[in-house]
């Protein structure tokens, strides 16, 4: 009996991403899979990895992508002579996988903009100058003028463009390297409130 493909898979990331000339972290991985727009983070490539989640269609299809490989074909090694058992009863050796994959290449992405995370975005965005208004004791119309006349941009467009790196970030650093920067720019703006 040999292993399952999710199993095997996930050994081979794990294996892929130690290797010494790369010697990727989780959080590396996690980051190439958000950058083509996976909701990837380093408890998620943990969990691939031990075999505790299943790729999705959509993940199998681009992990050459993450991985920086050349196609599906690099998952699985020549000569590799593991036995994977794709249902129960109906096993094939990896290198059998190798010479299937070996003809058919993942699809380049198309980035096109997700209306869920424009939203999203927008909602955000909507948040924190409702919150930094709110702390002001002023209203969002105000706020934004202020923020105009001060910055030549929004309140969260100010913010954002303090924050370095923003892709090289966790989620959670994101948001908290986020919240750092709106609290300086509330007490900015107290002072400026302060000095009219």
């Amino acid at each position: 009996m040999g292993v399952t493909l999710n199993q095997y898979l996930g050994q081979r990331v794990k294996q892929h991403r130690a290797v010494s000339s790369r010697n990727w972290r989780q959080d590396d991985v996690a980051l190439k899979a958000r950058q083509l727009g996976f909701d990837w983070h380093r408890d998620t490539v943990a969990a691939i990895e031990n075999d505790l989640r299943k790729l999705t269609i959509g993940e199998f299809i681009y992990i050459p992508l993450i991985l920086d490989m050349s196609d599906h074909a690099d998952l699985f090694p020549v000569g590799d002579d593991t036995v994977i058992e794709m249902a129960p009863g109906l096993e094939v050796k990896a290198y059998s996988l190798r010479s299937f994959f070996s003809a058919h290449r993942a699809p380049r992405p198309t980035r096109v903009p997700s209306l869920t995370k424009v939203t999203k975005r927008i909602a955000e965005r909507q948040s924190s100058e409702i919150k930094a208004a709110m702390k002001l004791n002023i209203g969002v119309k105000e706020l934004e003028a202020i923020c105009k006349q001060k910055y030549g941009r929004s309140f969260s467009r100010e913010r954002d463009s303090r924050i370095t790196n923003k892709d090289e970030l966790s989620a959670r650093s994101l948001q908290a390297k986020r919240g750092h920067a709106a609290r300086q720019l509330v007490d900015e703006l107290k002072q400026e409130l302060q000095t009219k």
